[in-house]
């Protein structure tokens, strides 16, 4: 289904004033998909969500992620 993708992530890592420690305080993603049939506006939106929620990386980082999506 997905013919496409690039990606892109920026991170900022600050120092917790609660602990000392650095640590991921802000994630941004942009992604570019390409599909061979684009799915229609329910589809791509279940599954732009299911990819948001089942992201092993943003999954594990305390501070969500924001992504941004360009469906070609």
């Amino acid at each position: 289904m997905l013919e496409t993708y690039f990606s892109t992530a920026r991170t900022v890592i600050t120092k917790r004033e609660s602990d000392g420690r650095y640590a991921t305080s802000e994630t941004d993603v942009e992604l570019e998909v390409r599909f061979r049939q684009r799915p229609g506006e329910d589809e791509l939106a279940e599954l732009l969500a299911k990819a948001e929620r089942d992201c092993f990386i943003g999954a594990s980082l305390t501070t969500k992620p924001t992504y941004r999506w360009s469906v070609l």
